[in-house]
């Protein structure tokens, strides 16, 4: 009994674990947006050309240029670039882990990360945005394409992620990382290719207000 003992002992003694770089790096502090207006106040206004008028505000549904910052304005990503050192920095989630063998990325969502009706932001809502870009149903065209290389995400717990990519590219991390979470608990069993100008629920630092086509 003592010899099986030590036989097994010593070969957990030797097994490894898979290596993960951890991210951001020690010693990152979130710093203002060194591109904005130190004089911005809370509750203004912003203002975009929109040229013709786009048939959805959905991105997802229609990718124009116009449509791509409204989108943005209202829904964050996992993470988010900086605009100087273009480096990858926290947004919807504080850590990110990315494998040894650059194929599995891991992501912490942010505790305090949530939607304006005070509803947390969870993992289940990013599983299912995925899912909801990559149905063959729902007309999202070429950001079906983005997440093409990736096998479906494993929510690991509620503030947890995890995405396998299939093959090794430096696109992956900014592909999984850069997709607008939606909301699931609002939107979804509606019909997808119909949510174009209602989106009474976002993570964002804007919503829409009145809409007055034309103008």
């Amino acid at each position: 009994m003592k010899k099986i003992v030590f036989l097994l002992c010593a070969w957990i003694a030797v097994v490894r674990l898979p290596a993960e770089d951890l991210f951001p790096k020690s010693g990152w502090k979130d710093q203002p947006n060194p591109l904005a207006s130190p004089h911005a106040v809370a509750g203004g206004e912003i203002r975009v050309f929109a040229g013709q008028y786009p048939k959805s505000f959905n991105y997802y549904l229609d990718n124009n240029a116009f449509s791509a910052e409204l989108f943005g304005a209202m829904y964050e990503t996992l993470l988010t670039m900086n605009p100087v050192t273009l480096e990858y920095e926290p947004g919807l989630a504080d850590q990110w882990s990315i494998s040894e063998d650059k194929k599995t990325f891991t992501f912490h969502i942010n505790p305090r990360a949530t939607w304006s009706d005070g509803k947390p932001v969870t993992a289940d809502d990013v599983l299912w945005t995925f899912e909801a870009v990559r149905n063959p149903d729902h007309l999202t065209g070429s950001h079906k394409v983005a997440l093409e290389p990736f096998d479906p995400p494993v929510a690991l717990d509620e503030r947890r992620i995890r995405f396998t990519a299939r093959e090794v590219h430096w696109r992956n991390l900014g592909a999984v990382g850069g997709f607008s979470i939606l909301p699931r608990h609002v939107f979804e069993g509606k019909d997808f290719n119909k949510i174009n100008f209602e989106f009474p629920v976002v993570s964002g630092p804007y919503r829409i207000g009145e809409i007055r086509e034309g103008i």
